[in-house]
């Protein structure tokens, strides 16, 4: 807070503190005479009140809104790139050995192993069984077929390719298909590429997305994306454009901006009776309470500005 004072004769001002350094002095011997009490009691008296409150008018204002913000960086298309790709697989013998023999399979030699093994039963009746742990067993002749055999399996082969990248390239085409002796053509796969430019990111990039959202874009729009990226904060300020100007507003935020941050300032200019000036710092609230001509408390404590009633 600011207390401005009105005009006054220099010579009279300085007679007054003349008169205040001879004041203290007397109040100063005055406390040594009487022995502390009486001088502290007399000090007190011609010190300011613990707490004063003076009548004031608002008689102008200033105000100040600050905020700052971060601006959402923009992904903007700037062509497609396509790929289309058919797997060659070519057939080729294999042999294996199992318990059976699969269809189209060549037999190259069959094994017939005969042998024994033991089925054992639990002897006697429940009551026995639990006293004693006797079995009975019995030696089971076992035979086992085995086949060695060839079959044709398909193996990946060669690879067929076919891309595209250009601005405008919007026709995908799948790579032509000659097949030589035991081949076929096998699974087929295509990937679908957005090229764009990002702010704050040099080179090009490019994202992977479905045909159909492929066909949709065009060059020059923004490309939506799942995780946001936010640029440098920067700073905003709306201020009062005179003493007579009592709307705060808020600074314009662009529509790819958000607010971090807010914070605001609010001073009354007042004056008393006397004429003494005062510029006191008040919340939102008494600032929307008051207006210009209007009449508000302005409280000193200890004589220092402590607060606006």
């Amino acid at each position: 807070m600011t207390i401005q004072e009105g005009p006054r004769d220099r010579g009279t001002k300085g007679n007054s503190v003349g008169r205040e350094g001879w004041l203290l002095s007397l109040l100063l011997a005055a406390l040594v005479i009487s022995g502390g009490v009486a001088g502290t009691m007399l000090i007190r008296s011609m010190l300011p009140p613990e707490r004063a409150r003076i009548p004031v008018k608002v008689v102008g204002a200033f105000w100040k809104r600050e905020m700052k913000t971060e601006r959402r960086f923009k992904r903007l298309v700037r062509g497609f790139a396509w790929e289309r790709v058919i797997q060659i697989e070519k057939r080729v013998r294999g042999r294996d050995t199992g318990s059976s023999l699969p269809d189209g399979a060549k037999l190259i030699r069959k094994r017939v192993s005969r042998e024994t093994t033991e089925s054992c039963t639990k002897a006697g009746s429940k009551r026995e069984r639990k006293k004693k742990a006797e079995k009975d067993c019995i030696q089971v002749p076992v035979t086992r077929t085995s086949y060695e055999y060839e079959y044709n399996v398909w193996m990946k082969g060669r690879v067929l390719k076919a891309v595209g990248k250009d601005r405008e390239d919007r026709e995908p085409s799948w790579p032509k298909v000659s097949l030589g002796a035991g081949e076929r053509e096998g699974a087929s796969s295509a990937v679908y590429r957005v090229l764009y430019v990002e702010e704050g990111v040099e080179g090009e990039q490019s994202l992977e997305v479905d045909e159909s959202r492929w066909r949709q874009l065009k060059p020059g729009d923004e490309l939506p994306v799942d995780t946001e990226r936010w640029g440098p904060t920067r700073t905003l300020t709306e201020s009062s454009q005179g003493p007579e100007d009592f709307t705060p507003r808020w600074p314009e935020v662009l529509a790819d901006e958000r607010v971090t941050e807010k914070s605001a300032k609010y001073i009354l200019h007042l004056r008393d009776e006397r004429g003494l000036g005062y510029s006191a710092p008040v919340s939102e609230a008494q600032w929307h309470q008051l207006a210009p001509g209007g009449s508000c408390t302005v409280v000193l404590h200890h004589g220092q500005f402590f607060g606006v009633e």
